[in-house]
């Protein structure tokens, strides 16, 4: 066990220096860090609250829980810093399962809030990112209500 610790530390000792000496070096070792971020965080798959389900959740519920579940997501979007209003739809299949969702909120002309809102859709209805598009929102709303 010592001398794995005692290799590991070699070998970042010598990356440390080598990345002191070649700035070309410094900048690829980056470079593989910022991509393996990235993918990290493309590829996560974190769990929260699951909302409105998959395949299983079209049963009962109907109209009224699926605006339920719209509206309790509209209220934790508009939550995110930089958000703003936000309106959600949810877009079913026939068997009810979600195949999607559309968001338009205030702030998604910020890339940084575009994509938190993307990934708190994704976590909390269970699927994949690229089923879920966000939109920003028009400023003048011409509502008459």
């Amino acid at each position: 066990m010592a001398g794995t610790k005692a290799s590991s530390g070699k070998l970042f000792a010598g990356l440390a220096e080598r990345m002191k000496a070649d700035k070309k070096f410094e900048l690829a070792v980056y470079a593989v860090l910022l991509m393996l971020g990235v993918l990290i965080f493309a590829f996560s798959s974190c769990d929260g609250l699951n909302l409105g389900g998959g395949a299983g959740n079209a049963s009962s519920g109907g109209a009224a829980s699926e605006d339920e579940v719209e509206q309790r997501l509209e209220d934790i979007l508009s939550s995110i810093e930089g958000a703003g209003a936000v309106r959600v739809m949810i877009v079913r299949a026939q068997d009810g399962s979600i195949t999607g969702a559309i968001v338009t909120a205030e702030g998604a002309a910020s890339i940084a809030v575009c994509e938190k809102l993307r990934n708190a859709v994704r976590v909390v209805l269970g699927i994949d990112i690229g089923q879920v598009e966000v939109y920003q929102m028009e400023t003048n709303h011409g509502e008459d209500s």
